[in-house]
């Protein structure tokens, strides 16, 4: 009985250390397509994500630049939207990142990918945004299936 005890206590504290990462491509769209994209800074970002997401961008060969919307280039092709979620345990950790890319022309969403993990995970910023951004090139388009 002593040992069923300490057993389910240390799966739940092995648990409770796990990440979630999710990536999902619309119907008929491909991350890989575009080509050009601009990463919407924002106001209450203290972290630089948005930087983060351009360094990620460009080091896999595509074009990206940050700013608000109203400094956005003609040539853009998708927009970059984010939310960070952070939590203070002696430092800060994140604890949630949310991107979506929109089209610029069609202004439908094309991608979004997520992460979520507790305080206690010290994952750096840029080691989720790499790999959010590689999900989501990775991740292939959902086909809705129409039942008869």
């Amino acid at each position: 009985m002593k040992m069923r005890v300490i057993f389910l206590t240390m799966l739940s504290l092995a648990l409770t250390g796990c990440a979630s990462y999710t990536a999902n491509v619309m119907p008929g769209s491909q991350f890989s397509a575009y080509r050009r994209f601009w990463v919407k800074s924002n106001l209450d970002d203290n972290h630089a994500i948005d930087r983060l997401l351009v360094q990620t961008l460009k080091a896999r060969g595509y074009e990206a630049e940050h700013g608000p919307l109203t400094m956005m280039p003609r040539e853009v092709q998708a927009i970059v939207n984010y939310r960070d979620r952070w939590a203070w345990d002696f430092k800060n950790h994140m604890t949630g990142l949310e991107i979506t890319v929109q089209d610029v022309r069609s202004e439908g969403q094309v991608a979004a990918a997520s992460f979520v993990g507790p305080a206690s995970l010290t994952l750096s910023p840029l080691e989720v945004v790499e790999r959010l951004v590689r999900d989501l090139e990775k991740a292939a388009p959902k086909v809705l299936e129409v039942p008869l």
